[in-house]
C-alpha cells in the first residue's frame, strides 16, 4: 500500500505529463467508488466467524460463509453494472481537452472493472480477519502495490510508452494476481470449509443486509466527503488534478494505514462487548483511543514540519498545488480519524443502523462546502470544504452519535476526545 501511494505518485510524475497524469488520477477514481460497493461485507462477515468459531457453531458458520459470498458476487456485478453506465457521463463534469475525455473513459472501464472483479477480496478478507490472521490480507494489498509498480517498470524497461490506458491494463493485471493468491491462501491453509452453495441460507443473507444497511449510508456519507473532490478540482482548476491528487493519494496511506493497525480491534471488542457489564471493553478503549490520539498529533506535527522546498524537489511540477492543500488535508484527514476506533466499536455491537443521520449531514456539509469555496478559491477551497466536513465529523460523533449508542456501547464523548480523563 505504501508503494501504491508514495512510490507510484513519485514514479508517475516522472513518466507522465501533467495532463497525463490528470487523466490517469480522474479515471482511476472508478476504482475508488468501486470499493464503496462492499458496504462492510468484509467487517461483517469477520465478526460473525469470530462469534461462530469461538461457539463451535460450525453448522451456522457455513451458512454464514455462502450468504456472505453471494452477495459479494452480487456487489461485485452491481459495481461493474455502475462502472459500465457512468463510463458515459465521467467527461462531462472536466474541463479536460477532447482528446483527453476518451482516455478517461477508458481508464475508467479498466480500473473500475478491476475493482469489481477485487471486491471478492472482502469474502477472503472476512475469512482472515475472523481467525485473527490479517497478515494475508496485507499480503495481497502488497502484491497489488508492488506488482503493479514492477509491471510498470518492466514495461518501462521493455521500451513499453507509459500512457494511462497500459497503467489501466497493468492495474488488472496486478489485481487478478492478488486474487489467485487470496483463494490459493484459502483452499491451503484455512481451517474453514470451502462453502457450499447448498448451504445458503436465506435468513442469513437477510441478516447480513440489515447490517450493510446502516454501513451503506455511512458509504454515501465517504462518497460525499472524497469521492467528489478531484472532480470539483477538475472543474475549476485542471492544472491542479496532479498535486491535489498526490495529496489525497499520500492522506489514503495514514488512513489506510491508521485503520489497518486498528483492524484488529473489531473481534476483540465483539467479544468484549458480548460479555456481561461489557468486560473490558471500555478500558481496552480508552487505551487504544489514547495511543491513536498521540499517534495523529505526532503525525501532523512531523508531516508539517517538512520543509516545503523536499516536497518540491520529490514531486515536481506538482508541487506548488500540492504544497498549498496538503496542510489543510492533513489537518482534516487526523481530525476524522478520531472517530475511527469509536466507529469499529459501534461495528463490533451490530448497531451501525442507529446512525443514519449523522453520516449525511456530514458529506451534504463538505460536498456544499467544497463546491461553493472551489468558486471562490479554487483547489484550496474544496480542501477548506474537507475540513469543514471533518470538523463535523468529530462534532456529531461526540455530541449526537455517541448519546444513540451509548446503551451497547458505553463510552462517552470525553472519553473519545480526552481519554487520559480518570
Amino acid at each position: 500500500m505504501a508503494c501504491m501511494v508514495l512510490v507510484l505518485p513519485y514514479l508517475l510524475n516522472r513518466v507522465l505529463s501533467q495532463s497525463d497524469y490528470a487523466v490517469w488520477v480522474l479515471g482511476f477514481q472508478a476504482s475508488l467508488y468501486v470499493t464503496m460497493f462492499g458496504l462492510g461485507i468484509h467487517q461483517l462477515l469477520n465478526r460473525a466467524i469470530a462469534h461462530h468459531l469461538a461457539l463451535g457453531e460450525y453448522e451456522v458458520l457455513n451458512r454464514n460463509l455462502i450468504s456472505a459470498l453471494v452477495i459479494v458476487a452480487s456487489l461485485a456485478a452491481s459495481a461493474f453494472m455502475f462502472v459500465l453506465i457512468s463510463a458515459q457521463f465521467v467527461t462531462q463534469i472536466t474541463h479536460a481537452q477532447a482528446e483527453h475525455n476518451a482516455v478517461i473513459e477508458q481508464v475508467w472501464r479498466k480500473t473500475g472493472g478491476a475493482a469489481s472483479l477485487g471486491l471478492f477480496a472482502l469474502f477472503f478478507f472476512g475469512c482472515f480477519g475472523g481467525q485473527q490472521r490479517y497478515e494475508w490480507e496485507n499480503v495481497y494489498k502488497v502484491i497489488i502495490s508492488i506488482g503493479f509498480i514492477a509491471l510498470v517498470l518492466s514495461a518501462i524497461g521493455l521500451g513499453q510508452i507509459i500512457t494511462p490506458d497500459v497503467l489501466a491494463s497493468l492495474y488488472f493485471v496486478a489485481v487478478i494476481a492478488g486474487l489467485f493468491f487470496l483463494s490459493w491462501r484459502l483452499l491451503v491453509q484455512t481451517p474453514l470449509r470451502i462453502p457450499s452453495l447448498q448451504d445458503w441460507h436465506l435468513p442469513t443473507a437477510k441478516s447480513y443486509l440489515r447490517g450493510m444497511y446502516g454501513l451503506s449510508v455511512w458509504q454515501i456519507g465517504v462518497l460525499m466527503v472524497s469521492g467528489f473532490d478531484l472532480w470539483i478540482v477538475a472543474k475549476v482548476d485542471f492544472a491542479a488534478v496532479p498535486g491535489y491528487a498526490i495529496a489525497l493519494s499520500f492522506l489514503l496511506f495514514v488512513s489506510g494505514s491508521v485503520s489497518a493497525m486498528l483492524g484488529p480491534c473489531l473481534p476483540r471488542f465483539a467479544t468484549e462487548l458480548g460479555k456481561a457489564n461489557n468486560g473490558q471493553f471500555v478500558q481496552i478503549f480508552v487505551a487504544y483511543q489514547a495511543k491513536l490520539l498521540l499517534l495523529l498529533g505526532s503525525l501532523c506535527i512531523v508531516l508539517i514540519s517538512l520543509p516545503s522546498q523536499w516536497w518540491t524537489d520529490l514531486l515536481m511540477e506538482s508541487a506548488p498545488s500540492f504544497n498549498q492543500v496538503f496542510p489543510i488535508l492533513l489537518l482534516a484527514t487526523c481530525l476524522r480519524l478520531i472517530t475511527v476506533l469509536y466507529s469499529i466499536a459501534v461495528i463490533a455491537a451490530n448497531v451501525q443502523h442507529r446512525i443514519i443521520i449523522s453520516p449525511l449531514v456530514e458529506g451534504v456539509i463538505n460536498l456544499v462546502s467544497s463546491i461553493l469555496l472551489a468558486y471562490w478559491f479554487g483547489a484550496i477551497g474544496v480542501a477548506i470544504g474537507t475540513l469543514l466536513g471533518s470538523a463535523a465529523c468529530v462534532l456529531f460523533a461526540a455530541f449526537y452519535n455517541i448519546s444513540r449508542t451509548v446503551s451497547a456501547v458505553p463510552i462517552t464523548a470525553l472519553k473519545m476526545m480526552y481519554p487520559w480523563k480518570t
